[in-house]
């Protein structure tokens, strides 16, 4: 039960923190509407790159966010927001145990929150998790669809 709280634990605190970051964006500095035209790629690019910029002035990365997290970057895809992290100090035992199943039913609820309060629709939240001294890694996307 320990292996699964320390995830949950770890999750939870990005999903603040982006959830407050985005939410800030969206509220008073990005004036973007939060409906992208699906139709109109150049746009959500230009919204996307808007939203990255805004964020990283924000923060001073990388940046600890709990004792086993670090978000070290934040960048603009053609079609998303990738939020990569670090995850050290944490037993090869315990990491064996996660799945990127695991990180997306713990996140969605958080990145469907950033999506239908900032990014809009056809913009993605997307999550890597890269574990120190390892080769194992996470990544998972979530859709507007997936909020639905």
């Amino acid at each position: 039960m320990k292996k699964k709280y320390i995830l949950i634990d770890v999750l939870v605190v990005c999903a603040v923190i982006i959830t407050v970051i985005v939410f800030a964006i969206s509220q008073k500095e990005v004036n973007l509407s939060t409906e992208t035209p699906q139709g109109n790629d150049t746009q959500k690019e230009e919204k996307i790159k808007k939203i990255v910029s805004v964020m990283k002035s924000k923060i001073t990365l990388p940046v600890q966010i709990d004792r086993i997290t670090t978000l070290v970057d934040i960048t603009a895809e053609p079609n998303s927001i990738l939020s990569k992290y670090v995850i050290h100090d944490v037993s090869p035992d315990i990491v064996n145990t996660w799945t990127n199943d695991t990180f997306k039913k713990i996140k969605t609820s958080s990145a469907c929150k950033d999506i239908k309060t900032g990014l809009g629709e056809g913009i993605n939240a997307d999550y890597s998790y890269a574990v120190q001294d390892s080769s194992k890694t996470f990544f998972i996307s979530i859709t507007s669809q997936d909020c639905l």
